[in-house]
């Protein structure tokens, strides 16, 4: 866990897309669909909504685990506190899905959020 974050603006290098799912039953259909939608927007038509955030990929030995050799990537993004997001949204990195498996709201500041990524390679 990290004990405090003080970052710049210009640390705030990538923009990213926090998403949340919508699941909806149209009339007289028995199955749910899910639509994907930025955070902030009300219709996936709606223009996008970026955030920036600073990334940190997985080096080193922790990029090395058996999740590496099952064809998965972690990630690591530090970006302002907002208290929409969850564990139940994903992040896009241009045109990456990264699941989030962990969110920390660092030191309960409501300053900064700490999120832990995981994402799938295609064929992994």
């Amino acid at each position: 866990m990290v004990t405090g974050i003080n970052l710049t603006p210009g640390e705030l290098r990538t923009r990213i897309r926090v998403q949340r799912c919508v699941r909806s039953r149209p009339d007289g259909e028995i199955e749910e669909t899910a639509r994907w939608i930025d955070l902030g927007n009300a219709a996936e038509d709606d223009p996008p909504r970026y955030k920036r955030c600073q990334w940190i990929g997985a080096h080193g030995t922790e990029a090395w685990t058996d999740d590496a050799l099952m064809g998965t990537q972690q990630a690591t993004i530090r970006l302002r506190y907002d208290e929409r997001i969850s564990a139940a949204c994903r992040v896009l990195l241009g045109g990456e899905v990264w699941e989030i498996a962990s969110l920390d709201d660092v030191r309960r500041a409501h300053e900064w959020m700490e999120l832990k990524l995981v994402r799938k390679e295609a064929g992994g």
